[in-house]
Parts: C-alpha cells; sequence; structure tokens
C-alpha cells in the first residue's frame, strides 16, 4: 500500500493541510512543534480509528477555536488501484471508494476489515508496534505476545518440503473456497446454511400463516360476535344515559319551575299586602284632610299668628317693669318732629292743593315736639305711660291674633294649636308610609299588575305539575338514579366506546392478516423443494470440507517434525538487518517467542546481551537492534502485503556511519514499502524521492 496524499481539516494546529506522497522514501521536514508528531498520528487515525467513536482523547484533537470536528482524507493506492479513504469525525461517518468504479464502502466495520487486508497487518497495536517507529517508543513493542502468536501462524514450515507447502496452500484454497464469507462470492458452507435458514424461515411463516388463516377465521368471527354483543349493550347504556339525562334536566326544570312559582306566589302575597296597606292609610288619611287640605295662604296665615300668640306670652313678664327711653332717642324725637313741621309747612306753602295732608304733618310734626318737651320735664312718668301703652296695644294684637287663631282651628275641630300641629305630623307620616309603600310595590312588580304576576305563578304551577307529571311516568321513573350511579352508568358507555373502537381495529387487522395468508399449496411444495436442493449441496460440500480438513491434518503432522518456529525466521530476519546497520558489529539476535524481549550475541564471547536501554548496550545499539526487529516483524506479518513504514527520526542516537548505513537500508526497503520519514534535519533529503515541507508556525 501506498499513500498519495493526505488532507486534514481542523485537526489539531491544520484547520486545512493536505501534502502529496511518492512510491519510495519520502522525507518530511519540520521543525519542532510544525506539526510532524500531529501528521503521523493523522496517518494512523485515518487508517484505523472509528469516526463514530466518542473517546474524549480522540474527540480532544479538534483544533483549538474549531466549532466542528475534525476530519481526515487519504488517497491509497493497492495492486495498482487507487482508493479515497475519509474518516469525518464530525458527520461520525466513514467512506473508503474506489476511484476507478466509484464504488464505496460505508459501513466502519467492513472498511476496517478492507484496510487491514490491504496494509496486512490484524491491529493499530500492531502497526504502531512495527510500521510506525519512533525515537521515544522504538524500543516499546506493544502486543508483543498478539504479534508473536501471528508471526507463528504466518510462518509455515520454514524452507523445507516446497512441494507440500504448495499442496498446503492448495488446500487452504479449497477450503477457504468452501467456508469464505467474501459477500461478493461467498462459500457454499457460508452461503448455504445461511440460504436454508432464510428458505426454512420463509417455509414456517407460511406455514405458520396457513395455520394462523384458520385460526384468524375463528377469532375474526368471535371478534364480529363480540362487536355486536357491545354494539347492543352500549345501545341500552346509550338509552339509559339519555333517559338518565333528560330525567336530571327534567328534575332541575322542575326545581327552577317550583322556585319560580314560590318566588311569584310570595311576590303577589308582598304586593297584595302592599296595595291593602295603601288603601288602609288612604283611608285614615281622610280623617286628617282638614289639617292637610289647607291652602298654603291660610297655612301661612296660622304660622304668622302662633309666632304673635308666643311673643304676647313672652313679652307679659316684661309688662310691669317701667323704662324710661334713653336721653338721646328723645332729642333724636324732638328733632325729627321739628322737621316733619317744618316740612309739611314748607310743602303747604308750596303747593296749595295739597295743603290739607301737609298741614296735617305739619300738625303732628309739631305735637312731638311738644309731647317730648312736655315728656322732658317728667321723663319718669312719660316713659312708663309710653311703655303701657305700647304692651297695651301688643296685648290687643295679641289677643286678636289668637281669637283668629281659636276661629281657624275650631273650623278644623282642633282645640287648640298643639292638636293641630299633633294631627297635620300624624296625616304627614301616613302621608310618607302612604309614598314608601307606593315605591316598593311599583319596584316589586316591576310595571306588572298583580293580576299579571298571578297569571305568571299560574303558568309556572302549570309547568311544575307538567315536568312533575312527566317525571311520574314509567320509563322516567326507571330512570331515577343517584350521582354516583349516573356516572358509573357514563364511565361505562364511555368503556364500551373504547372496546367496540378496539373490536374494529382488531377485525380488521384480523382481516388482513387473512387476506395475506391467502397463497396455495403450490408454493409450500416449492420452498420445501428448494429446501432439500439446498441440504444436499450443503451435505456435499461439509462432506469435502472434512476430507480436505483431514487431508490438511494428515500432511500438517507429516511434516511438523520439520517446521520452524517464527522466532527462528524472525531472528534470521534480525540477524541480516543488524548486520546490515551495524557494518557486521553484531550478526546474532535471540528473540524470545513469547514476550518479543530481544538479547545479541556477542562476537567476542558468544554470550547473549540482553537489549535494553539501561543494560550494557549503548542507546543507539538499543534502539538499532529494535529498529531492525520492527523491520523484520513488519515483512513477515504482512507477507504479501506492502504496508507503508513510519519512521519519526529514529536515527536521533545514531552515529553518522550507522546514519547513513540505515538510510541506506531505508532506500533499500523503500523498494518496496513506501516510506515516510519525518525529520527536522535537511540532510536525509540526499537520499529521498519526495521532500515533503510542513509550513512553519507563525
Amino acid at each position: 500500500m501506498n499513500l498519495r496524499r493526505i488532507f486534514l481539516r481542523d485537526f489539531r494546529r491544520f484547520a486545512n493541510f493536505q501534502a502529496s506522497f511518492a512510491p519510495g522514501l519520502n522525507v518530511i521536514v519540520g521543525k519542532n512543534e510544525e506539526g510532524k508528531s500531529t501528521l503521523r498520528e493523522a496517518i494512523t487515525l485515518g487508517l484505523f480509528a472509528d469516526p463514530s467513536t466518542t473517546k474524549r482523547e480522540l474527540l480532544g484533537l479538534k483544533r483549538w477555536g474549531a466549532t466542528e470536528q475534525f476530519a481526515i482524507e487519504l488517497e491509497i493506492e493497492e495492486d495498482g488501484k487507487h482508493y479515497t479513504l475519509m474518516k469525518d469525525f464530525q458527520t461520525k461517518t466513514g467512506r473508503l471508494r474506489d476511484d476507478a468504479t466509484g464504488e464505496a464502502l460505508q459501513d466502519a466495520k467492513v472498511i476496517d476489515r478492507r484496510i487491514k487486508e490491504m496494509l496486512g497487518i490484524p491491529s493499530q497495536d500492531v502497526f504502531e508496534s512495527t510500521a510506525r517507529i519512533s525515537h521515544q517508543e522504538i524500543t516499546n513493542i506493544k502486543s508483543g505476545k498478539t504479534i508473536a502468536d501471528r508471526l507463528q501462524e504466518l510462518v509455515t514450515g520454514g524452507r523445507q518440503d516446497v512441494q507440500a507447502s504448495k499442496v498446503l496452500v492448495e488446500l487452504d484454497k479449497a477450503v477457504k473456497a468452501l467456508t469464505t464469507r467474501s459477500k461478493a462470492c461467498p462459500g457454499p458452507l457460508d452461503e448455504l446454511p445461511g440460504q436454508i435458514e432464510l428458505k426454512e424461515t420463509a417455509l414456517e411463516s407460511k406455514r405458520q400463516t396457513l395455520s394462523r388463516v384458520g385460526e384468524a377465521s375463528k377469532e375474526l368471527s368471535a371478534a364480529e360476535e363480540a362487536l355486536r354483543a357491545a354494539q347492543r349493550e352500549l345501545e341500552e347504556k346509550e338509552a339509559t344515559e339519555r333517559s338518565c339525562r333528560e330525567r336530571l334536566h327534567l328534575e332541575d326544570e322542575l326545581a327552577r319551575a317550583r322556585a319560580e312559582e314560590n318566588a311569584l306566589d310570595a311576590k303577589g302575597e308582598e304586593a297584595r299586602r302592599l296595595e291593602s296597606a295603601i288603601a288602609q292609610a288612604e283611608g285614615q288619611l281622610g280623617e286628617y284632610a282638614a289639617v292637610l287640605g289647607l291652602p298654603d295662604e291660610q297655612m301661612n296665615e296660622i304660622r304668622v299668628l302662633e309666632m304673635k300668640v308666643s311673643e304676647m306670652a313672652m313679652d307679659e313678664p316684661r309688662l310691669a317693669v317701667p323704662n324710661a327711653a334713653p336721653q338721646g332717642m328723645r332729642r333724636g324725637l324732638v328733632m325729627a318732629g321739628a322737621a316733619l313741621a317744618l316740612a309739611g309747612l314748607a310743602a303747604a306753602f308750596f303747593n296749595p292743593l295739597l295743603i290739607v295732608p301737609f298741614l296735617v304733618l305739619f300738625v303732628i310734626g309739631a305735637a312731638v315736639v311738644v309731647w317730648e318737651v312736655f315728656r322732658s320735664r317728667n321723663a319718669g312718668d312719660v316713659t312708663a305711660l309710653v311703655e303701657r301703652m305700647r304692651a297695651q296695644e301688643r296685648t290687643e294684637a295679641a289677643e286678636k291674633a289668637n281669637v283668629r287663631l281659636r276661629e281657624m282651628l275650631t273650623r278644623m275641630n282642633c282645640t287648640g294649636i298643639e292638636q293641630f300641629n299633633w294631627l297635620r305630623k300624624l296625616g304627614e307620616a301616613l302621608q310618607r308610609s302612604i309614598g314608601e309603600d307606593m315605591a316598593r310595590l311599583e319596584g316589586l312588580l316591576s310595571g306588572q299588575t298583580v293580576s299579571q304576576v298571578d297569571e305568571a305563578r299560574k303558568m309556572a304551577s302549570r309547568k311544575a305539575r307538567d315536568l312533575s307529571e312527566r317525571l311520574d311516568e314509567p320509563e322516567m321513573r326507571l330512570a331515577k338514579i343517584d350521582q354516583a350511579t349516573y356516572l358509573r352508568l357514563q364511565k361505562d358507555v364511555a368503556r364500551l366506546r373504547d372496546y367496540i373502537q378496539a373490536l374494529r381495529e382488531r377485525i380488521e387487522d384480523i382481516r388482513v392478516t387473512v387476506r395475506a395468508g391467502q397463497i396455495g399449496i403450490e408454493e409450500l411444495h416449492a420452498l420445501e423443494e428448494e429446501i432439500q436442493e439446498r441440504r444436499d449441496r450443503l451435505a456435499a460440500a461439509q462432506e469435502r470440507h472434512l476430507i480436505l480438513n483431514l487431508t490438511r491434518q494428515v500432511l500438517e503432522e507429516a511434516r511438523a517434525a520439520a517446521t520452524v518456529s517464527a522466532t527462528d525466521v524472525l531472528e534470521e530476519e534480525i540477524d541480516g538487518l543488524i548486520g546490515e546497520i551495524t557494518y557486521g558489529r553484531y550478526s546474532r539476535v535471540k528473540v524470545d517467542p513469547t514476550s518479543l524481549s530481544i538479547a545479541l550475541v556477542s562476537p567476542e564471547s558468544g554470550a547473549p546481551i540482553a537489549v535494553g536501554l539501561k543494560g550494557e548496550l549503548s542507546t543507539g545499539t538499543v534502539e538499532q537492534v529494535y529498529l531492525a526487529a520492527r523491520l523484520a516483524m513488519v515483512k513477515l506479518l504482512a507477507q504479501d502485503r506492502r504496508p507503508p513504514l513510519i519512521l519519526d527520526d529514529p536515527f536521533l542516537c545514531f552515529d553518522d556511519r550507522r546514519t547513513a548505513a540505515v538510510l541506506a537500508l531505508c532506500k533499500r526497503i523503500a523498494e518496496r514499502n513506501q516510506v515516510l520519514l519525518f525529520t527536522c534535519r535537511d540532510e536525509y533529503q540526499i537520499a529521498t524521492d519526495n521532500v515533503v515541507r510542513l509550513p512553519e508556525v507563525c
């Protein structure tokens, strides 16, 4: 297998990166942290990783700041064919496309198996322990037991008995032809059991279908009968539910009708009571007609007379107390009298036509002056006399008012003002009571009459009687149930409806089954014949497989004594490589068949020297031994496959002489296996077939 191109998206430091490789030796040059290890890791993940993984250590390789997961695309050349291997960890999909035909594999397991077939290496661990060699991990061979077992399986018989090997190869091919599981051309032992199983499954399915048709027909009849019974029961319960619902409605209507009847009856009674009270009050009001029917003039006159009588009663205690008018008042009266006399005299002089009235004024004014002069001489007697005269006048006025008041009260049959006021107060209270009752009556009737209220009550009574008679009918008496029973009836109706719907769906399913099962007996016979024919072919293939295995077993037993172990072959391969790298300094190694630990045979003493970083050998020699061991393992494990070798600067501890020897070895190996040498040195470019220079870090 050769890698032709790699494309990376959002993988670690690379946002978008691509590089092309050539067959032979490729040198990938880059400084520290420019992405050599990243590119090496991307190639390994592109070959082996499952894009649907949820492992954090893999998903954590996404480029910092990227919004989506990374993707890796490899262009591969294998046996002259070109393929494109794409793994997108964002969409969790993979694809291996044949670039010539356009056909593509998309199943992750199928792609993984196909890539491992191309590489000739069974797992990622084995690949990292053999074909991917880095300076830091060169002495760490993981899965040593797995590699040892794999080598032992691959190494069959060494170089002895070539003819037997050819026979074994032919036997293996024959066995493989019988047992291969290839989708394109499966062997009979793999294909026929599956075909027989499918045919038997189909046959059994058809037999069961035929059997189910009869059972389904019986079930269909039973389901249809159950449906009819359920529908009858539902109709009965629905009729009962309707009757119960109607009765409940009638009972509600009856309760409302009786409530309306009672309300109207109470309304009528209250209206009649108010009318009676109003009529009675209006009859009583006639007793107060005399005191209430007075005109406003007479009423005002009575109130004035009452006031005068009251004032006389208040003035009586003051009549015995003489009271002289003040001196200032007397002077005022004298001046007023003089002015009046002068005015009358002057008016008579200027207007002779009215002389008489003006002379009267003159006389009055003169009399006032004379009187006041006279009174001033005996002021005390005059004042007392005047007061008595005034009191006499008030008394006379009050007596006249009292006489007038008694006359008016007598006409109204009242013995005094107190009785008059009391009767008027009673009459006004009676008028207010009548007004209030009339307002209540108007509000109660709301525009109706008592007769209309009585008529409405009769209608409500008739409605209640009709509803009661309807409830007494036999049908309604049977529908009389309590609330809990009615709720249970509703639940039964709902349950029956659901049950009927389920029955209908089940009946339809059964009918589909019956229609689908209408097949002929000839189809069953044809299937039975096909199954028997394949069974015969399978028996013949099994017999042939048994014979081939027995033949192979006999041949294997015959050549078991001459069979060499995998470690012998591995040691021979390592011997040649380590001798070439060390210029013959070391030419023999010993390999532990289980752990694959290695020991060098000292050329001086012939004793084995353990190869380890803390042993007797230099670090460079240890790494050279393990480099030779890895190259040997790749050659033996891959057999006729040619996986690419990925070298991550494994020569750092080599001296110039051995570095040149290793480069020459890599150049020779690159004629068979593509080599990708990652380094930060420019001197390796002299031996290369292609140089890839990584972009510098900004």
